[in-house]
């Protein structure tokens, strides 16, 4: 669980934020949205992950504009507060 944000607002509740691996661009877990900027995430247990995992975290807003996270797994388990930034 964390916190996870986009600029200075948060991530609303019920968006889609896809988690994906990076050497692979599979969708690897579940990330939800429980209340506004609060997540909890659910690795799929169909795979084998490694902590060094590069991972990046997607999500679109209602306006159209995209916004990443580019992390690994480790990092993530150790700073679970997430600050998207938009791609250009």
């Amino acid at each position: 669980t964390g916190t996870i944000k986009y600029g200075t607002n948060y991530v609303p509740k019920d968006a889609f934020v896809a988690f994906i691996r990076n050497s692979t661009r599979s969708r690897i877990g579940v990330m939800t949205i429980t209340e506004n900027g609060k997540y909890s995430l659910n690795l799929r247990s169909e795979y084998k992950f490694e902590w060094n995992d590069a991972i990046t975290l997607d999500y679109k807003h209602s306006d159209g504009k995209y916004y990443e996270y580019k992390t690994t797994l480790a990092d993530l388990f150790i700073n679970s507060d997430v600050n998207l930034t938009e791609i250009q």
